[in-house]
């Protein structure tokens, strides 16, 4: 998108060691600007990433690949490195969450899901 104003920004926050467990067809944004299906970065990485699980559905990157990641204390978007790509199928329905603009991302129930205000950060559960 050419209007970086008109875009809107979903998190999804959860524990260090817990997945944030999003649909395939979610979208993921790269530090270096390009925006990724979680399903396609799942198997990007796992073409070149080390196993990192049991299941041999967890990948680690082998390179530095950094995802767009909000740094909570100062409510800044960040560079981080990406722990993990993991495909699991989901064991329960996922909750649909639906932006104002009619944007729509479907996550596991267990994770929060927050939104970026003019006053700050907002989490909900």
């Amino acid at each position: 998108m050419d209007e970086p104003e008109n875009i809107r920004n979903i998190a999804i926050a959860a524990h260090v060691d817990h997945g944030k467990c999003i649909a395939g067809d979610a979208r993921v944004a790269l530090a270096d600007g390009t925006v990724v299906e979680a399903a396609e970065l799942h198997r990007r990485v796992r073409a070149d990433g080390e196993p990192v699980d049991r299941d041999g559905e967890a990948f680690a990157p082998r390179d530095d690949l950094e995802v767009v990641s909000l740094d909570r204390a100062t409510g800044e978007t960040t560079a981080e490195p990406l722990a993990a790509a993991t495909r699991r199928e989901a064991t329960e329905p996922l909750v649909r969450v639906r932006t104002s603009d009619g944007h729509v991302l479907e996550t596991t129930p267990e994770h929060r899901h927050m939104v970026l205000t003019d006053t700050g950060v907002m989490e909900f559960e």
